[in-house]
Order: structure tokens, then sequence, then C-alpha cells
């Protein structure tokens, strides 16, 4: 499994002296277009992104209609475009920190559409 450390802190909290700042940094609305990014440099296969993000988490939680497009399991899906370039900017994310340890860095690959219970729930980066 992959999973983020997501802990949306803002820089003001941020800025603290290590002894009280607090840990961790925003990651969970970049975590897909990272692990997509290194599936297009060859340091992961697709095969492999789809079990550490969808069939692992499913199985490790007794997800048991989940993780995987069957007949019968719920109709949750990411739909990627491998070949999008994009590049990660803090205006265009929806955490409330405001900013994201990767600003600026251009990735190949990215979610473009969730669908969630058989609705489009996201299109193109807008929550709808």
């Amino acid at each position: 499994m992959v999973s983020t450390d997501h802990a949306p802190h803002t820089i003001e909290e941020k800025s603290k002296d290590v002894w009280t700042a607090p840990g961790g940094v925003p990651g969970v609305e970049t975590r897909a277009g990272l692990l997509l990014d290194a599936v297009n440099s060859r340091l992961l296969s697709f095969e492999r992104f789809i079990q550490l993000c969808c069939e692992n988490p499913a199985k490790r939680f007794g997800l048991a209609k989940k993780g995987y497009i069957k007949q019968g399991f719920d109709a949750d899906i990411a739909v990627v475009d491998m070949k999008k370039h994009h590049k990660i900017k803090s205006d265009d994310l929806y955490t409330k920190c405001g900013w994201s340890p990767f600003e600026g860095l251009k990735l190949k690959g990215c979610p473009v559409m969730t669908i969630a219970d058989g609705r489009i729930v996201m299109e193109d980066g807008v929550v709808l």
C-alpha cells in the first residue's frame, strides 16, 4: 500500500522551531499524480500501481466490494490520463493549508475523473 501523511498545517504553523512545529506535510491530493509519473518514468508498473492503491488497501481493510472493477463491486473508479502533463500548483489544491512541498513539480499522468458509487464526483480537477 501507499499512503500519505496528509497533515495540512499552514506555513505559519510550520514556521515554528523544529520542537514546536507540527510534523508532516500535505500529500493526499498529490499522491496519485506522483505515482502515475513514476509509472511513466518506468519506476513502477501500472499493474503495481493498481495493487498498491486499489487492491491491497481493499484487502487490508476488508472492503469486500472495492479495489477491483468487477460485476457486483461498487462503481468507484478513477479515470487517469497517462499522457497529460501538469504542474503541481498550490492554488489548484483543495487542502486548507494552501501549500505543497511539491510546488512547481512537473508530472506526466494524472486523474481526470473520479466516479464514486456510479456518480462523477470530480472532473478535470474540479470537485463537483
